[in-house]
Order: C-alpha cells, then sequence, then structure tokens
C-alpha cells in the first residue's frame, strides 16, 4: 500500500472526525457480540424454569443493545464517509491546481480522457479506500477479535474446528488481491481511453457529420466500450471466485461446529444456550472475513487509482519561474522580442533551428511557411509556453527565462489558431484577461468588454441576445461561428480600451486574420460620417477612463438612408499596373456616397471616385465557372437598361442557355477580331470580367490594362456589377443630401 500512504496528510485536519468514527465502530463491533451473551442467558433461563420477567429484562436489554448498535453504526457511517468525501474534495482541488501548473509538453503526451478519468473514476476509487475501507477493516478486525475471544470462552476445541479452515484465507486473499490489482489499473487504462473518444467525439461533433463518420465512429466506441466490458468481465471473475472461496471456507468451519458442538450438548457437556451463543459468534466472526475479501478489493483498487493519480502529482513542469526572477523596464511604446540562434522541437523533431531575427518595440512581423514550419512555435517559445532547445528568446534585452511567467504573460495576448472560450458567459470571456489570479476582476470590466465586443464586430449579435452579455455559452463557444469566436478571442487577448481594427481575408472557406490593429484611420471616419456620432473622440475619452455611460453614448444608430464607402485606385496613372485586386492595399483613398436608397448612394461613390458609368452601349461579360448561375440576371438587368451584350464562348453559351441573345466575342488567344480590339475600337462601354486560376488571370490581363487605357468602367466581381444597374437607375436625378441635415435627423 506504498501508493495510498500519499493520503496520510490529507488525514490530518480531520483526525478527531476519524479518531470519533473509529470509536463508534468499536462500540458499534462489541454491542453487536454482546447480544449472543444475553441470548445464551435468556435461552439457559428458560431451560432451569426462570420467572418469565427474567426474561423480559433480557429481552428489554438486547433491544438496548440493538438501538444503540443502530446509533453507533449510523454514526461510524457518516462520519469516515463524511470524511472520505472531504478528502476526495481536498484532493481533487490538489491536483487541479497541480494540472494548471503543467506545461505543453506534458500535456502533448497525456490524452484528456485519460486525465479525466483519473479526476472521476480513479478519485472514486481513493475516496473507497479512504473511508469505507478503512471503517469496515476496523470492523472487521475488531468485531473479528472479540467474537473470537468469546468463542474461546466457551469452548477452546470447539473454537480451533471452526477456525482452523480459515487458516488458508490469507494466501487465497493474497493471490487474488494482486490479481484484482494488475486486472483494475487495466480497467482504468482503458476507461482513460474510452473517455478520449467520447471527448474528441463531442468536441468534434460538426467535423464528424460533415465528413459523414457517425457509423465509423460508432463502430469504434463499440470496439472499445466492447474491449472495456471484456476487462471488466475479467475482473468480476476474480470477484465471483473470492465470494465463494471465503463462504466455503467458512462454510466448513459451521459444519464442523455443527457436528462436535451438538454431540456436546447431547452428552451434556455444553448449555444448549451457549451452543446457540457459539454459533452467533461465529457468525459474527465469519462474516467480518467474508467482507475481508470486498475490504481488500477495495484497497487494491485504492492503491491502483493512487498511484495512476501519484503519476501526475509527480509529474513536474519544464517552464517555471526562476527562484529569483528578473523585471522588465517601464513601458509606454510597446517590447522588443529578440531571437538568438534558437532551435526547437517538440518531441525530437526539431521544427526550427538556428532561428534569428528582432521585432522593434511597436513594430509588426508577418510569419509566413508551410504547414509545420514552425510558426506556432515561435508564438509559443514567445509565451513561454515551450522553452528553446537551444538559444535564447529575449523581452527588451532580458532572456525570458530569466523573467517570472506571471509578468511576461501579462505582456502577451495570446490567440491561438484553434481559439478557446469557455462555457460561461459572453461577458467573462471578454474579460478573462482582465481577472486576478484570484478569479475576481481587477478592475472594472465593464466598459471594457463592450468596447472589446464592439471592436470584435461582436456588439451587433450579443445585442440580439436576450440576456446579452450574460448569455451563457456551449462547450468551446459552440453555439457561436468560427468567426465570431476568433474575434472575441482577440479582443480578449488584446485587452483593447479603444478602436481595434481587424483585416480578415477567406481563402477556400477558411478565414485568415490578416492584420490586428489598434487603429481605425479610414473607417471609424465613415461610420462617423454615416451616423453622426464622432467615434475618434467617444474611443479617445474612453482610453482615459470616461465611460460611455458618462459620455451619453448608448446603443446602435441604424439611419434610414445609405452610405457607401468607395475606394479609388491610382491605375490610370501606372499604366503598366494591372488593376486586378487582391488581398492587398491598392486603393490611395476612398469616398463616401449617401442617398435615400442604395442605388443612389453608390452612384455617387462612383462618381467621387471619377468612375464614369456608361448610360448605354455594348457590355462585354466574361465570367469564372462559379459565377455563370449569377451572370444571367445581371444580363437581363443590364439589357432592360438599353446594353447590348458580347460574351467569350463559355459564358455566351450559359448565356444563351437562360434565353438571353449575346454576341460571342474571341479571347486573345483564340485569334482577330478578340475582345481587346474591340475596347481599342471603343466597340465596349462596359466590362464585367471575373477570373479564377493563375492561368485566367495572366491571360486576361490585357482586357483589364486595355480598359485602363481607354477609360472603359470594368468590374471584376458581379457584385459590383449587380450595384452598378441599380445605380445608372439614378444617373439623371441626384438629390443633394447635406450630411448636417441628414445627422439631424438621427437625433430626432
Amino acid at each position: 500500500m506504498k501508493a495510498l500512504r500519499r493520503l496520510l496528510p490529507y488525514y490530518q485536519p480531520y483526525r478527531t472526525q476519524v479518531a470519533w468514527g473509529l470509536v463508534s465502530v468499536v462500540a458499534s463491533s462489541t454491542l453487536v457480540n454482546g447480544i449472543p451473551a444475553l441470548l445464551r442467558r435468556a435461552i439457559d433461563a428458560l431451560g432451569n424454569g426462570a420467572e418469565a420477567r427474567v426474561v423480559w429484562k433480557l429481552a428489554a436489554a438486547m433491544v438496548a443493545l440493538i438501538l444503540f448498535n443502530a446509533v453507533f453504526r449510523f454514526w461510524m457511517r457518516e462520519i469516515l464517509n463524511g470524511v472520505s468525501r472531504r478528502i476526495e474534495n481536498d484532493l481533487r482541488d490538489d491536483l487541479f491546481g497541480h494540472l494548471a501548473t503543467l506545461d505543453a509538453r506534458w500535456y502533448n503526451r497525456t490524452r484528456t480522457g485519460d486525465i479525466m478519468a483519473r479526476l472521476t473514476n480513479d478519485l472514486g476509487a481513493v475516496r473507497m479506500a479512504a473511508g469505507p475501507a478503512i471503517m469496515y477493516l476496523t470492523n472487521t478486525v475488531f468485531g473479528g477479535v472479540v467474537a473470537l475471544v468469546l468463542m474461546v470462552r466457551i469452548s477452546g476445541r470447539l473454537t480451533l474446528l471452526a477456525v482452523l479452515p480459515m487458516i488458508f484465507l490469507p494466501m487465497v486473499m493474497l493471490k487474488l488481491g494482486r490479481a484484482v490489482h494488475d486486472r483494475f489499473e487495466s480497467v482504468q487504462a482503458h476507461f482513460g481511453s474510452l473517455t478520449t473518444l467520447v471527448q474528441e467525439n463531442l468536441s468534434g461533433v460538426r467535423i464528424v457529420r460533415a465528413y459523414r463518420q457517425e457509423a465509423a465512429e460508432r463502430a469504434r466506441f463499440d470496439a472499445s466500450s466492447a474491449e472495456y466490458v471484456r476487462r471488466n468481465m475479467r475482473l468480476a471473475r476474480l470477484y465471483g471466485v473470492m465470494s465463494p472461496s471465503l463462504t466455503t471456507l467458512a462454510g466448513l468451519g459451521a459444519a464442523a461446529v455443527l457436528g462436535i458442538g451438538g454431540a456436546q450438548v447431547i452428552a451434556g457437556r455444553m448449555s444448549v444456550g451457549a451452543f446457540v451463543a457459539f454459533g452467533l459468534y461465529l457468525s459474527n466472526l465469519t462474516w467480518p472475513l467474508i467482507a475481508l475479501g470486498w475490504v481488500t478489493n477495495l484497497f487494491q483498487r485504492g492503491e491502483a487509482s493512487m498511484a495512476r493519480l501519484n503519476e501526475i502529482f509527480d509529474a513536474t513542469p519544464s517552464v517555471t519561474t526562476p527562484s529569483t526572477p528578473g523585471a522588465l523596464p517601464p513601458t509606454t511604446g510597446g517590447r522588443a522580442i529578440e531571437f538568438r540562434n534558437v532551435s526547437f522541437s517538440y518531441t525530437g523533431r526539431e521544427v526550427l533551428h538556428d532561428i534569428s531575427f528582432t521585432i522593434p518595440a511597436g513594430g509588426t512581423l508577418g510569419v509566413v511557411g508551410a504547414t509545420g514550419s514552425g510558426k506556432s512555435a515561435l508564438l509559443e517559445l514567445m509565451a513561454r509556453l515551450y522553452d528553446p532547445t537551444s538559444g535564447t528568446v529575449l523581452m527588451d534585452g532580458i532572456p525570458l527565462a530569466t523573467l517570472s511567467l506571471d509578468a511576461l504573460r501579462a505582456e502577451i495576448g495570446f490567440v491561438p489558431q484553434e481559439s478557446l472560450l469557455f462555457s460561461d458567459t459572453i461577458g467573462s470571456n471578454l474579460a478573462y484577461g482582465l481577472r486576478a489570479a484570484h478569479g475576481a476582476p481587477s478592475v472594472d470590466t465593464g466598459a471594457q468588454t463592450a468596447w472589446a465586443a464592439a471592436i470584435a464586430q461582436l456588439a451587433d449579435t450579443i445585442a440580439e441576445w436576450p440576456t446579452a452579455y450574460e448569455t451563457m455559452l456551449g462547450e468551446r463557444g459552440i453555439n457561436l461561428s468560427g468567426g465570431q469566436k476568433q474575434r472575441a478571442a482577440m479582443a480578449r487577448a488584446l485587452n483593447v480600451v479603444g478602436l481595434m481594427n481587424v483585416q480578415f481575408a477567406i481563402q477556400a472557406g477558411v478565414v485568415y486574420v490578416l492584420e490586428v490593429n489598434p487603429r481605425a484611420s479610414r473607417t471609424v471616419p465613415f461610420v462617423s460620417k454615416a451616423t453622426g456620432r464622432p467615434l475618434a473622440k467617444v474611443a479617445a475619452r474612453v482610453m482615459v477612463g470616461r465611460s460611455l455611460e458618462a459620455q451619453g453614448v448608448a446603443g446602435e444608430i441604424v439611419p434610414d438612408f445609405y452610405s457607401v464607402k468607395g475606394p479609388v485606385f491610382p491605375f490610370a496613372k501606372f499604366p503598366e499596373a494591372d488593376p486586378i485586386l487582391g488581398p492587398e492595399m491598392k486603393s490611395t483613398g476612398e469616398v463616401m456616397g449617401t442617398g435615400r436608397t442604395f442605388g443612389e448612394a453608390y452612384a455617387k461613390a462612383q462618381a467621387g471616385a471619377s468612375v464614369v458609368l456608361p448610360r448605354k452601349g455594348v457590355c462585354f461579360i466574361s465570367v469564372r465557372e462559379r459565377d455563370k448561375p449569377h451572370a444571367a440576371p445581371l444580363a437581363r438587368d443590364l439589357i432592360a437598361r438599353g446594353f447590348e451584350i458580347v460574351a467569350t464562348e463559355g459564358t455566351a453559351r450559359s448565356l444563351a442557355a437562360e434565353g438571353i441573345a449575346c454576341r460571342k466575342v474571341l479571347k486573345v488567344r483564340e485569334g482577330r477580331p478578340h475582345v481587346v480590339d474591340m475596347i481599342k475600337n471603343d466597340e465596349i462601354d462596359l466590362i464585367v470580367n471575373t477570373t479564377e486560376g493563375k492561368h485566367a488571370v495572366r491571360e486576361s490581363r490585357s482586357i483589364r490594362r486595355e480598359a485602363v487605357a481607354r477609360k472603359v468602367t470594368y468590374y471584376t466581381t458581379v457584385a459590383a456589377a449587380r450595384a452598378t444597374c441599380e445605380a445608372l437607375d439614378h444617373l439623371e436625378a441626384v438629390d443633394v443630401n447635406r450630411l448636417q441635415d441628414l445627422h439631424k435627423e438621427l437625433s430626432l
């Protein structure tokens, strides 16, 4: 029971309760063995013709013993089982606290399901050993000893015959106990695997369904569950052998007592009362011996489970705070990060080799690379989730390994690739980084949480929920979309008080974050003009501690008019540049158009960006395959507004299938006259050209360049072309709307 010795310090706070519990066990065992003595006297008294009042007195004494025994048995269970529950709670708290100190390397090699199994099943087994097993062992030992002494007082010879078969009991229990320990450990280990399988499937239920793997995962679970049953059955067979073995040994003793003791009663060498009392004492001895098998099982299971828990307690983190940590100098402009000849490996496989670079304070570094090239490792090393295999990482010239982990990580906002939200309110998640070490908020987080939500573009979504910031999130934030979880995680990490600008890109259905800045130099002025609310001024006041409530800022402003922000591109000044748009910033400015309808606002924005919209003429349409279903409605809108349609072969075939008349025009590589010739001859007034793939982009480059040179309006998305159709309806009648007048409408 080496592993269970680790529980001894946990008894120290409850030593008084344990003492009283054991006293109750001893008292109960004593009282139980007093009942046969009273019964012996009563039977012998009846045999000798005693008066009825004597028998009644003995009966009353037996009732008293039974009642007192019930009280003590209640106390022993109440006290000792209660102590075991408290020890279990203390042990669980210590386990959780120790788990929180372990680093990423330990978690990389330990399955979550196995950890959960240890915190549930193994803790339960240890609790049974810490309380019930001790209670029943005490009852077995003390009650058995008292019964044995009383049996010897009646007949030493008969006692020897009764207990002789039980000398084999220790050998049987020792052999079976070892087997129980091994098989129970095997059961618990597989339960960890089964728990891991369930945990992964529940966490990834969306992936399972998306890939139609429900049946396959069910089959995996059935197989693992069947193995769990098989191991439990092997353990159950041991339990099945244990009880009959003990009962058989006890039965042989009882048979000897019946034969030899009965002969002594017949011969007059033993009274009937003594014979009955001896039989009851034997029963009081036999039952504890039979229960000894169960008690042994409890201790064996507790020993195996405590050994598994000790594996957690004995684990030590490789990333720790030094005994005398250094301090970072004060700063207001960010921290400098330096990597000096850093190499790193997770499990022997090197992912970073001799990396050196410096990020100056206030600087930005973009890291690109293939999957598994070490991008995430760089971030994890900065936060000291791992330490480098060799080399040094420094902050403001100070090695990270010399700093307090708390001080270091207070300087870092960490957003992992897989955003994690806790099963708590959305407000608590957003304020997570503002909590003190004891868990309570370190500052008033209300205003900061609201602004973080607004910055992360979550405020409108949260406002629509019935309980707003008190809305409980599902496990890992499962009731939020991927983008919402990512934005919430960024707002939490940055702890931004003020404005935050987030640049997103979408590729193959995956959302990527390109940039996060605590600024918004273009969007904020646009929104301010559109809503009449000076957001930059409001944000500046919030940054210095003035709340939104104090500024009289509340609720969302939803105008009755439309405002469209249009980019201004410099392509006319750079005739050799390809005007196709991508993720990079190409606009040199932005304009704003305002109108009572979207079409009016869009037309004004286009005019402000010096885009001349044709009122009629010929429109050239050539779109990529996935845009062809949208090309037909666009063509109909243009035809309705007086345009003639020309298209390349594939697009023309798609339009013809929808009953739309159009002329076919050749691509440049298909011969002449081609579409570029038509542009040069001023035969094209409007271009809608969407491309996909490097070859298509390269092939259509001459179309875009010639359109810029000839000042032909062109669009590279179907959505922009559809918006243009709405704008064409407002070219003749455009009202002038003063922003001051529009803002007055918002304040009414």
